[in-house]
């Protein structure tokens, strides 16, 4: 709120009135890429001019700062317009937008649904839901799983089918909790999970890697230095008994795990510099590079 809030024409009712109505539009409209500009410069302008937005300064910035060529500033616009709709007062003069925007909102969820493909959409879907039902614990989850970080495009389909399930709420909670409880466990998400899988490590490893792991290491040295894919038999270990040390004083060894063979290891392994490098590009067959 402002410092110099208008409080004469904020006292003035029509004018909460319109302003409401105005946002619940703009709302609507964001969430219909079929609208075209014109139509939601006008509604923005709109608000812009009211006379009681400026009182609002922080809300009056994400709409000023509005742009339909900048993702970002669209997804700001939600939870301010949301809660913009629930503070202002209209004594039931805004009611019928409301209800006809809600159904409009229902009625094409299911398409909302099929459209996600990033943690963004899923953010749009949640404050769907708050402008459906205010405090909506369906939101209230889809927000809690985003706050986790996540990025993985696995998660993020098995968010879009549960939503698409009639049982969404309860499969939305188990897959919290399950997520929850990987967190709890230390295991690594958001962006060092992203860096990984983008960088073309096989799901099976990046869900192995835990945070203890990467304790020293910077997204930086994810996304940058070279990572080596070690599969070796234990024969090995008796024909190269400092293998392990070697493999350890060049790299860091991100996890490990059994190879399909009964007497195999797989070890992930970040190297630490461009010597690192040349050992294990050159030390033997069994070490391959990760592109």
């Amino acid at each position: 709120m402002s410092s110099d809030f208008d409080f004469g024409n904020f006292l003035d009712l029509k004018n909460q009135v319109i302003l409401k109505i105005n946002c619940i539009k703009l709302f609507q409209c964001l969430c219909n890429p079929k609208k075209s500009q014109k139509d939601i410069s006008l509604i923005r302008d709109n608000i812009l001019e009211d006379p009681i937005s400026k009182s609002f300064s922080g809300f009056f910035d994400v709409i000023l700062n509005l742009k339909l060529d900048n993702k970002d500033s669209i997804l700001r616009a939600f939870p301010h317009l949301n809660l913009m709709i629930k503070t202002l007062n209209d004594n039931g003069e805004a009611d019928a937008e409301i209800l006809g925007t809600k159904q409009k909102l229902k009625e094409n969820l299911s398409d909302f649904y099929i459209r996600i493909m990033d943690k963004d959409d899923i953010w749009v879907i949640s404050q769907i839901h708050e402008f459906l039902e205010s405090e909506s614990d369906l939101a209230t989850i889809l927000t809690r799983i985003l706050d986790l970080e996540v990025s993985d495009m696995g998660i993020i389909s098995e968010v879009r089918d549960l939503l698409e399930n009639k049982n969404s709420l309860a499969g939305l909670e188990a897959l919290l909790k399950k997520l929850l409880s990987d967190e709890d466990r230390g295991f690594i998400t958001g962006e060092e999970r992203r860096i990984l899988l983008d960088r073309g490590v096989k799901e099976s490893f990046v869900n192995l890697i835990t945070k203890e792991s990467l304790k020293d290491l910077t997204p930086q040295n994810l996304l940058e230095d070279k990572l080596f894919l070690i599969s070796f038999s234990e024969e090995m270990l008796n024909d190269k008994p400092d293998f392990i040390e070697k493999i350890t004083e060049n790299g860091v060894i991100l996890t490990s795990t059994g190879a399909e063979s009964k007497d195999g290891f797989v070890f992930l392994v970040l190297s630490k510099n461009e010597m690192s490098n040349s050992f294990f590009e050159n030390y033997d067959q069994s070490i391959t590079e990760v592109i």
